[in-house]
């Protein structure tokens, strides 16, 4: 089910200053693939071979959930997805102009040079929170699921603004206190 486009909007807002030109298309049907409880920590543009394709523009996502990669291809909108918990190491380098990502998933080349380092190091906070988090939920054993349906609610009524950041800090905490 697509993700009200506004919730989206109102996420790449927050991140501020993203250069959309060449993948403004890609940004436009974001919603469509994200779903309700996640969050857009980064996003960057390159013009790579990635998948099998040829060379060509991506829209390089990154979420509290998976780095997402969409591209215009000849017929519809490409997308692959690599789950942020598939992600064990993280490693960055810049040259001249331009910048390489490099994960035990996925290399991604040709990132802008001002742009390697923050999302890199914003995969790494993401790998490394996902990790943290892998010893709660597994506690939770047989309860697993009504902790996660639970939160994934909270999570739709922040992001309906129901509920603010501070509110669904506490009640978060109160769930997985429990």
């Amino acid at each position: 089910m697509p993700v009200d486009k506004r919730i989206v909007d109102e996420q790449i807002a927050r991140l501020g200053g993203i250069d959309d030109r060449f993948i403004k298309t890609e940004l436009e049907h974001l919603n469509q693939v994200m779903t309700f409880d996640e969050t857009i920590h980064g996003i960057t543009r390159v013009y790579t071979r990635l998948f099998g394709n040829e060379d060509r523009s991506w829209c390089v996502v990154i979420t509290d959930r998976r780095l997402m990669f969409l591209s215009r291809g000849k017929r519809h909108l490409e997308h692959h997805e690599i789950d942020i918990t598939k992600i064990n190491s993280v490693t960055y380098k810049k040259g001249w102009l331009l910048g390489e990502i490099q994960t035990n998933a996925v290399t991604i080349t040709n990132v802008e040079k001002s742009d390697v380092q923050n999302i890199a190091e914003t995969i790494m906070d993401l790998v490394s929170k996902a990790k943290e988090a892998r010893p709660i939920l597994e506690h939770y054993g047989d309860k697993r699921g009504d902790v996660v349906s639970e939160l994934e609610r909270l999570a739709s009524l922040r992001n309906q603004g129901i509920l603010s950041d501070d509110e669904f800090s506490q009640l978060k905490a109160k769930i997985l206190s429990q």
